[in-house]
């Protein structure tokens, strides 16, 4: 959707101009449009997520309360549009998102004080109120979080532990590495290390402030900025809320935090996600006749020779090629019946 905005949002600065219009709604020409329609057709907006998008500081908040959402709302939807402008900033992108309680998202994003609409920028009016209320409620939720954790006690986040219901051996999905290949064809078994992803906890992500330490893959990282993001990766999925971390530690790779469908949040430090080691399986040989195979750089339809192809793949390919942060098994009533390999990425270079 984003991709059409801003011609669309040309379009229609051109036709209010030939009306004899100066400006035109923010809801007009933004994601608000759609919300408005859902709203006025009984949707509710839960949650509002802000960032002040300052490199500085990435302060910000989030707010489930019934009063500043209406706040909020009533005060973005003030705003009018005008001309394009060719000013720009390279240190400050304020962002606010709305979440229906149905699971829909919708916001804008400012690259100053103007409004960012794909690679444009435009003037916008009437912003003095939205940018007041903003800071008001940014300082007010900061002052009610240092009131909940002691003065110049940082917050560590960590992993939450694996659900049990994730550990289940027989029936599950899980990260993979293949063990012992050279000997497969002598035990008579394939003998996988299983992995799953860590999980972070969705409150204390979202209530992450500078000074605050959170632990990714062994390494501690020290929260110097937040930024938070709507986006998606694909065109066929559903935007997600992504929080980009700025850490006082050097940390070239980049460290974000991506909302899961189950609510809960996964890292990424550079282009993988750090895994956990929760067991072992070893699979009888031959695989069942159910058994597929996906090797993703060649295409989207499992390999022709199933699991021949997939042994001679493991025996003659790199290690890096299938490791738990690109090889996935699916599992069911203790049998493997899928395996997904997208070569990349790679990960650290020790699991």
């Amino acid at each position: 959707m984003r991709k059409i905005i801003a011609p669309l949002l040309a379009g229609i600065l051109l036709a209010a101009a030939a009306a004899g219009a100066e400006n035109v709604p923010i809801r007009s020409v933004t994601e608000l449009g759609a919300l408005q329609q859902k709203l006025d057709e009984g949707a509710v907006i839960g949650k509002v997520y802000y960032t002040d998008g300052y490199e500085a500081s990435g302060s910000g908040f989030t707010t489930d309360d019934p009063e500043e959402i209406g706040q909020l709302w009533k005060a973005v939807n003030a705003i009018t549009v005008g001309e394009k402008t060719d000013e720009s900033v390279t240190d400050r992108y304020p962002q606010i998102v709305f979440c229906l309680t149905d699971g829909t998202r919708g916001g804008v994003r400012f690259e100053g004080k103007w409004l960012c609409v794909g690679k444009d920028n435009y003037e916008v009016y009437g912003a003095e109120e939205f940018r007041a209320l903003a800071a008001a409620l940014t300082a007010k939720h900061a002052e009610e979080a240092a009131g909940a954790v002691p003065a110049g006690v940082p917050v560590t986040v960590e992993p939450v532990p694996a659900d049990p219901e994730r550990l289940r051996l027989d029936d599950g999905t899980f990260r993979v590495q293949a063990e012992e290949m050279d000997r497969t064809e002598e035990n008579g078994y394939l003998s996988l290390s299983l992995y799953l992803e860590d999980r972070y906890d969705p409150e204390q992500i979202r209530n992450l402030a500078p000074g605050d330490v959170v632990l990714v893959a062994g390494r501690t990282y020290t929260v110097k900025g937040i930024e938070v993001l709507d986006e998606r990766w694909y065109e066929d999925e559903p935007e997600c809320l992504v929080y980009d971390i700025a850490t006082e530690e050097e940390n070239w790779e980049g460290l974000r935090f991506r909302e899961a469908e189950d609510g809960f949040f996964t890292a990424f430090v550079g282009d993988w996600s750090p895994v956990t080691r929760v067991g072992e399986a070893k699979v009888s040989l031959p695989l069942p006749a159910a058994f597929a195979y996906y090797d993703y750089p060649g295409g989207d339809e499992p390999m022709a020779g199933g699991e021949e192809e997939l042994l001679a793949d493991l025996r003659e390919g790199a290690p890096e090629l299938f490791s738990p942060y690109n090889t996935t098994a699916v599992f069911r009533n203790g049998e493997l019946l899928e395996l997904h390999s997208h070569s990349y990425p790679w990960g650290p270079s020790v699991p």
